[in-house]
């Protein structure tokens, strides 16, 4: 049998000159590309191998046997490879890997094992192939199984591909496809007509569709400085972090000189942007990867950690000294950000989240080194450790409600509680309410907070306050957020959790502080009529501490004011508030409306308030907010 290897040796000759191209350009190092070079160098050796092989056939007894049979070996070895390593690229391409998708990722890499074993025991069993007394090449009773193994790593490359299309462009699938048929196609051609050779034609053809479409170096680099971008930069972190390997990131931000930037002409930007990154070449590079963003920022990835306090104090004394921007002195102000894996960040939009925080503090003093222990950085990470343990509270189902009594002076009887979300830490102390409340709003857990201590005071409502045999209470308190006024369906959606539990609305008071009602205050009217309707009641809270006035009390269907802490101290203290919050009591009153006095920790408070006549107080003097059996074993006192 004569083989025809023309196609082989072109499709040599052209990925070589792909490969060595790829090589001469500058690349950002991330996962897909890896993978790509080791496909097309296992496809390069595997068109190189098969026309060595060919020709050694061809020349017939000339060629020693043991060189043939060697060849032909490390020929399915390496064809392999190559299938197993495209499988590989598009399972990067996809975000695919073996934490993240094990049944995906393990169905290509075990087969691939096992036909490696079935190869490498062809010299003993003569599966695959054997040579006759003459060279010829003679097919094994069992080559149908590497065919067979060619066509399901390209049929499951492809499902891979269509199952994770929505990470993938369209153009993208269709180059996949195209592999996959013509790959099909000419597997079947070779089957039945052996002396053709036509595999590495249809790899080199697709190597250079998919470089041209996926793994064009442009579409990672930043077009004037020639750095990687953010798409190449994330890519590069994620990959360092699934790895676990300790790195440190700098964030050099130019954010303060955006006014500069706007009255600067573009070809003196351009011009700046060009010095900036040559100097960056030349002084920078060597220990630290560039990623150029935009003039007002770029990143440095240092995977050498020791590095970071020189390279960040080199960078800060550059941009103390001016640049030249067409013959003229142009004087940066740069503000240096230093993060560390894994010590100040986990994930990639953790890292994404500090740098955007300091960029937006405007505490920071320009031209500074923001350093890993730098208190603004400190309350960041703080913060960020805050939303993960509330996270995990949410989904665990582990945020407590606390209550606290509010006492009727006249009997010095409990008659209305007040819930309280209590979150504890891992070491298992408090968080103060007013911080992880604060960072449920801004991160959008509140909703699911919200919901979540809801039902926790219905459940308590329903099981344990309602069971007892004279049971004193007449309302309980809840706090709702501005986020959640600010929904449609929050009259519906509490009403739904009431209704769920058997409770009558009647026993709900929901407190709201005057910032609900400034955000929105048409719809805030809307929930307050359809809520009051069906029987639930609500009160200002913290009044005093902000804009609250009389006109909110008149302007909403208010039944009861609650006077804040604060405004409570100054009434005691300072003669002047004391008689002013007095008439405050008294114009209150004469409106028909409740007063709850808050803080109130001592007897004299508490008397002065009687004589006041403030019916309602709550505050240490009786209890602290208590736990849910705590709190049902000191209303038992009363029953």
């Amino acid at each position: 049998m004569h083989y025809i290897y023309e196609y082989e040796l072109a499709s040599f000759v052209i990925m070589l000159a792909l490969l060595l191209h790829i090589r001469s350009q500058r690349q950002v190092a991330t996962r897909p590309l890896r993978f790509f070079l080791y496909f097309l160098v296992t496809a390069l050796a595997e068109a190189g191998l098969n026309v060595v092989a060919s020709v050694a056939i061809n020349a017939g007894t000339s060629t020693p046997r043991l060189f043939i049979d060697g060849v032909n070996l490390t020929f399915f070895i390496v064809e392999a490879l190559c299938r197993l390593f495209f499988f590989l690229y598009i399972c990067a391409l996809c975000g695919v890997h073996r934490k993240t998708s094990p049944i995906a990722f393990f169905t290509g890499v075990i087969p691939a094992i096992l036909l490696l074993l079935f190869i490498l025991s062809n010299p003993w069993t003569h599966f695959i192939y054997h040579l006759d007394s003459h060279n010829a090449y003679i097919l094994g009773p069992y080559a149908s199984v590497e065919f067979a193994s060619y066509c399901y790593y390209l049929i499951l490359t492809f499902a891979v591909a269509y199952y994770y299309r929505d990470r993938l462009q369209m153009r993208h699938i269709y180059i996949i496809a195209e592999f996959t048929l013509l790959s099909i196609i000419a597997v079947i051609i070779e089957y039945l007509y052996r002396p053709l050779l036509l595999t590495s034609s249809v790899n080199a053809l697709v190597l250079l569709n998919i470089y041209g479409a996926m793994q064009d170096p442009k579409i990672y680099q930043e077009m004037v400085t020639g750095f990687g971008n953010w798409r190449a930069f994330s890519m590069r972190i994620m990959q360092l972090i699934r790895k676990n390997k300790p790195f440190g990131v700098i964030c050099i931000d130019l954010n303060t000189n955006r006014s500069l930037f706007n009255v600067i002409e573009y070809s003196a930007l351009i011009h700046l942007e060009e010095s900036i990154s040559n100097w960056i070449s030349d002084h920078i590079q060597e220990n630290a990867q560039a990623y150029y963003l935009s003039v007002q920022r770029c990143f440095f990835l240092v995977t050498a950690p020791e590095h970071l306090s020189g390279i960040s104090k080199e960078i800060s004394a550059r941009f103390s000294r001016p640049w030249t921007v067409q013959n003229s002195p142009v004087t940066l102000s740069a503000n240096i950000f230093v993060e560390s894996y894994p010590e100040n960040f986990s994930t990639f939009e953790g890292l994404c989240g500090i740098v955007h925080a300091l960029r937006l503090d405007n505490k920071i003093s320009n031209g500074c080194i923001l350093w890993p222990d730098d208190p603004s950085q400190k309350i960041y990470r703080r913060s960020l450790h805050i939303r993960k343990v509330l996270e995990a509270a949410i989904e665990n189902d582990t945020v407590e409600v606390y209550y606290q009594p509010i006492v009727d002076v006249s009997d010095g009887r409990p008659c209305m509680l007040e819930a309280l979300a209590r979150l504890r830490d891992n070491d298992g102390s408090f968080i103060p309410p007013d911080q992880f409340i604060t960072i449920a709003e801004q991160s959008g857990l509140i909703y699911r907070l919200q919901q979540c201590i809801l039902d926790k005071i219905c459940i308590f409502c329903r099981d344990k306050l309602t069971a007892l045999p004279q049971n004193p209470i007449d309302r309980v308190h809840v706090n709702l957020s501005v986020l959640e006024c600010m929904q449609p369906d929050m009259a519906d959606r509490i009403l739904n959790t009431i209704e769920r539990n058997g409770l009558p609305p009647k026993l709900f008071s929901l407190e709201l502080t005057e910032r609900m009602a400034l955000v929105t205050p048409e719809l805030m009217k809307h929930h307050m009529s359809v809520l009051t309707n069906r029987g639930v009641s609500f009160s200002l809270d913290d009044y005093g501490t902000g804009n609250a006035n009389i006109s909110y009390i008149i302007e909403y269907n208010f039944d009861t004011i609650k006077f804040d802490r604060s405004l409570m101290h100054a009434f005691f203290t300072n003669e002047k508030a004391h008689h002013i919050i007095g008439r405050e009591f008294l114009i209150i009153k004469d409106l028909g409306l409740n007063v709850i006095a808050e803080g109130i920790e001592t007897e004299e408070e508490m008397l002065t308030l009687k004589e006041h006549h403030i019916q309602f107080i709550q505050g240490y003097y009786y209890s602290r907010p208590i736990p849910p059996d705590e709190c049902i074993a000191y209303l038992e006192k009363f029953s």
